[in-house]
């Protein structure tokens, strides 16, 4: 027969603990058991004036459910991103207390990155993450995100799916994208990319407009510096778009048949295709060269990046 030897210990705090020996050593193996979390989980920071600061309050709990100190808290930002972070004497927490601590985000650019929080629980070192984002003096509230892929690629996309597969890619390493989870199609002629009424915007959250239908407002301008990579970093450069040109050129296919072809069967200077490209830093009053950029010559072994569209 099975035997259990039934234990009681008086604990700090008048608390009585009784159980069976395996039981027990669970529970006072987790007396120290700290667990720190931080609201709101996510903070994105605006300017309201020109003066380009913002500044947020987060309040900070220990969830511990026994009775377990977080001590040493330590909130910190990684070197050299333009965020300060005030821990306002929060330095320990016993069992469901809180405490506030104070982000600000400053400067004329946009900026993304973690707070992280660590803490001692018990002999044990925890963290916890906080992610923030900054927007100058301008920034848009709204708005979904189009940008400029950091990565170049040749004319084989892989058709449609294969460019929103590499939207999707880049996405998910972008500190702006990193943390958007509804989808992103790649803004090629015919896919469909853009949703008429809906207003986009770059990744230093300025807008853009309103889309006009799949093609975001093509062929109108856009009264901006028009769009910035997956990181909030400038990306003016010839990009893929295959645009109907407006006069058409010798060649009659304008996307890479379908975005399906690398370019290795061109011979010389005569291209079997000649895509159609758009120029992401033009944003003249009456052009709309972000979108075709004029009848230049370009080969499907070229390699240029794509607009992602957030979905």
């Amino acid at each position: 027969m099975t035997r259990k030897l039934l234990i009681s210990i008086a604990m700090s705090g008048g608390l009585l603990i009784s159980g069976c020996v395996g039981d027990l050593a669970n529970a006072i193996a987790g007396t120290n058991g700290a667990s720190l979390s931080a609201t709101p989980s996510s903070v994105q920071l605006f300017a309201t004036s020109a003066q380009n600061e913002s500044s947020a309050t987060l309040t900070v709990q220990n969830n511990s459910p026994i009775d377990g100190a977080a001590t040493n808290i330590t909130p910190t930002f990684p070197v050299g991103v333009p965020f300060i972070v005030s821990n306002n004497g929060c330095s320990s927490l016993n069992q469901n207390a809180t405490c506030q601590i104070t982000i600000q985000g400053s400067g004329e650019s946009s900026s993304y990155a973690p707070l992280v929080i660590t803490y001692n629980s018990g002999n044990t070192k925890q963290t916890t993450t906080v992610n923030v984002s900054y927007s100058p003096y301008g920034g848009s509230l709204t708005g979904k995100y189009i940008f400029v892929t950091s990565q170049r690629y040749n004319g084989n996309l892989g058709g449609f799916s294969g460019a929103d597969a590499k939207c999707t890619s880049v996405a998910a390493n972008g500190n702006v994208t990193k943390n958007i989870t509804s989808g992103w199609k790649a803004m090629l002629n015919g896919n469909n990319a853009t949703t008429a009424g809906v207003e986009y915007k770059n990744t230093k959250n300025i807008s853009l407009g309103t889309a006009t239908g799949g093609n975001f407002v093509e062929p109108e301008y856009i009264p901006q510096n028009v769009f910035f990579s997956e990181d909030g970093y400038d990306a003016g450069i010839s990009i893929w778009t295959g645009a109907t040109p407006t006069s058409p050129p010798l060649v009659a296919d304008y996307n890479c048949f379908g975005w399906t072809y690398d370019g290795s069967n061109d011979q010389g200077n005569t291209p079997l295709s000649q895509p159609s490209l758009g120029r992401a830093d033009y944003a003249e009053a009456g052009k709309d060269l972000w979108w075709f950029e004029g009848d230049v010559l370009s080969y499907c072994s070229w390699t240029m990046p794509i607009y992602c569209v957030q979905q």
